[in-house]
């Protein structure tokens, strides 16, 4: 007799399951599974059961008599593993919130089912993973709203299952149509896309399309794999790779099955903006974009119509984190805060957000509302300051850079504001003065012989003449001063072993006193803040018993953060966000020397692009906000459309009432989403108001929920 308190599987105790009826009727006609044993994954565990499918006359597939009582089967011939609705959807959450991965969540059930490890019960991992894949799968195709059309996944178009961003322009959808593409306002129409390349798909060689084949097929975010292939061999040799005139970038000069070429970067930008036709304008953010975007239109030309967009106007631009790393001209030309209507922060979607339609259009009213919080205030403390550096400078050099930043903005062959003409001395370039005035002195002795033994002095010739030539034509100062110092150094050595090294007697060198130091010159700058400061402290019990505060409009208390050059940096303060110190514009500036003039020149057309540039990103916000409202509006009279196409029995495998349900249900969910995001910004309008006024904005709206 076996212990009462032993755990037995559902099937010995008698237990018949019973699928393809209604709960409580009796098939006359059943059949039991394969093995008469079936294998129900649920929630609480994993069950060992007795099931029996219809094989009535009017008998659906055994796999639809399975998704009628809510399991989803393993496959669909001759069924014996089967995962509950319940189960997947748990899945699907804890894998979203929690970062689980299948096979913890699996192991947990049959920990679940049995603690101990002593009746284990069979392992049904592999089953698991596959329905996992199929049933997101379906869930994608539903939630594209595939179900409900009559040609069914096979008809689908690429790209029609991946989840669109809801602020960004769509034509016919949420942007006006434009008499004027150019027009004053057309910048707001603008679709900003990112481009970079994955080098981290560590396992994308772990199997192939023909053991592991995808899904999708071009249908979400990846494209089509055969037709990816197809396009590297028509126009692999055709598309020649050109020699870099920027920095040494090793993205460009390797392939992107190791690195990046143009030929595969360019089928997956214009297989990109092929589904915008119709948009005036795109800024392309790329971190190569210096080079890829030299020739582009004439390749374009070369791939045929099958890849050419319509695209009127084009900008190509380079991330913030990888401008530093290419030459001057590229960081002055494609630089995002010198580029009119750029973008601060915008939608990005990565690969890994599949299926997360719901968390996206969750998530973006909130972080809306709380970018144009964080916007409004600074569009007016940057515009407040470019107010006041403009007050204090010639009022013609304004007019005159007004007039070139314009011009520059309309064209980009005219002179660039942001750009240096006055050749500065950095460090760098002082040490390689010094080092070719040092080869000059020396070379001046030689008395014209040559080294003909082999000695370790030859080697380091030959280093350093190696040295030389490995100096590129993008070399820096540095690097060229540290090759023609270890010259020279090699160069004394030879004349100290020559015994041509010239003597100096100790009485002809200088000696510096301090009465050799200018007088003018302050011994340390710390004595001239503390001055300042005792002169505020001065000033302020005057006014406390004269009763005059006017002077603090120009004499501010003096922070160690304040004292610092024009076009010095904060730490930790991006471009966008950084600030002048109020000693440059806090009384008038005169006639100043020509370096200083344009340094004047740089900092007033980047203060000016910093003001410029929040405005903008208060105005782009709320058009976005409009935008959010229209595509849900648009998305839920589609889904009505389609629930009345069902309700006209136009769905598939005549479901038509489930499936217009469902369409309801999405229609439904979208109106409830623009509620909610009307509601959140419904002081929007008053915090723009607000941020346009002179006197400032009020910070108590702001914090208004």
């Amino acid at each position: 007799m076996s212990n009462p308190c032993d755990s037995v599987p559902l099937r010995e105790l008698g237990l018949q399951y019973q699928v393809g009826h209604l709960a409580g009727e009796v098939c006359p006609h059943p059949r039991a599974a394969f093995g008469n044993r079936f294998t129900i994954i649920d929630t609480n565990g994993i069950h060992d059961v007795a099931l029996d499918f219809c094989s009535c006359m009017q008998k659906r597939s055994f796999a639809l008599q399975l998704h009628g009582s809510w399991l989803f089967p393993a496959t669909d011939t001759e069924p014996c593993t089967a995962v509950t609705t319940a189960t997947l959807e748990q899945f699907q959450m804890l894998t979203f919130m929690g970062k689980i991965s299948a096979y913890e969540y699996y192991h947990s059930l049959v920990h679940l089912t049995n603690n101990t490890g002593v009746t284990a019960p069979s392992d049904n991992f592999d089953a698991f993973i596959c329905v996992t894949h199929k049933w997101s799968f379906i869930r994608l195709l539903k939630r594209a709203g595939i179900g409900n059309d009559l040609g069914g996944w096979k008809a689908a178009k690429p790209g029609s299952c991946a989840v669109e961003c809801l602020a960004c322009p769509r034509p016919g959808v949420n942007i006006p149509e434009r008499v004027d593409p150019d027009g004053p306002n057309a910048w707001e129409d603008t679709l900003y896309i990112g481009m970079d390349a994955n080098f981290r798909l560590e396992r994308f060689n772990v199997s192939s399309e023909d053991k592991d084949p995808g899904l999708s097929k071009g249908l979400t975010y990846f494209v089509d794999t055969k037709i990816f292939r197809k396009h590297l061999k028509d126009f692999d040799k055709r598309i020649i790779q050109p020699l870099s005139s920027c920095s040494n970038h090793e993205a460009a000069k390797v392939d992107l099955r190791i690195g990046e070429t143009q030929v595969e970067m360019d089928f997956g930008y214009l297989t990109t903006i092929r589904h915008f036709n119709g948009i005036p304008h795109i800024v392309t953010s790329y971190n190569i974009a210096c080079q890829w975007s030299i020739n582009l239109e004439e390749r374009i030309n070369i791939y045929g119509n099958f890849m050419q967009p319509k695209i009127p106007n084009k900008v190509y631009l380079v991330p913030k984190f990888h401008l530093p790393g290419h030459i001057k001209d590229c960081q002055e030309k494609y630089c995002m805060s010198f580029h009119i209507h750029p973008q601060q922060e915008r939608w990005v979607l990565g690969i890994d957000a599949k299926n997360s339609i719901n968390i996206l259009e969750i998530s973006i009213g909130r972080k809306t509302c709380r970018k144009i919080k964080d916007a409004v205030p600074k569009a007016s403390k940057h515009e407040d300051q470019f107010k006041c550096f403009t007050t204090s400078l010639p009022q013609s050099d304004v007019v005159k850079w007004t007039e070139m930043a314009e011009a520059w903005e309309v064209d980009r062959n005219n002179p660039n504001p942001f750009a240096r003409t006055v050749a500065s001395k950095t460090e760098a370039a002082m040490h390689l003065q010094l080092a070719w005035e040092d080869a000059q002195d020396e070379m001046a002795g030689l008395d014209g012989d040559t080294l003909h033994t082999t000695s370790p002095k030859e080697f380091h010739r030959r280093r350093i003449s190696h040295l030389n030539k490995e100096l590129g034509a993008h070399s820096t100062d540095l690097q060229r001063a540290q090759v023609l110092k270890k010259y020279n150094r090699l160069r004394r050595s030879i004349e100290s072993c020559q015994g041509n090294s010239p003597s100096f007697p100790a009485y002809s060198l200088p000696l510096y006193l301090p009465s050799s130091i200018l007088p003018a010159h302050p011994c340390d700058e710390s004595m001239a803040k503390q001055y300042y400061r005792d002169i505020i402290k001065r000033l302020t019990v005057l006014s406390t018993e004269l009763g005059e505060w006017g002077w603090q409009a120009q004499l501010h208390v003096l922070e160690d953060s304040d004292v610092r050059r024009i076009a010095d940096d904060e730490v930790g303060i991006s471009e966008g966000n950084r600030t002048m110190s109020w000693i440059w514009y806090s009384s008038h500036l005169g006639d100043v020397p020509g370096g200083i003039q344009e340094c004047l020149r740089i900092e007033w057309c980047k203060t000016r692009a910093r003001a410029h540039r929040w405005r903008e990103e208060c105005k782009l916000l709320k058009v976005e906000m409009e935008r959010v409202k229209c595509t849900l509006e648009y998305d839920a009279n589609l889904w009505l459309s389609r629930a009345k196409s069902a309700a006209e029995g136009v769905a598939l495998i005549n479901a038509g009432e489930g499936a217009g349900a469902y369409a309801k249900r999405q229609a439904a969910i979208r109106k409830s989403i623009r509620l909610s995001f009307e509601e959140k910004w419904r002081f929007v309008a008053q915090w723009l108001e607000l941020g346009e006024m002179d006197e400032g904005s009020n910070e108590d709206v702001f914090t208004t929920e």
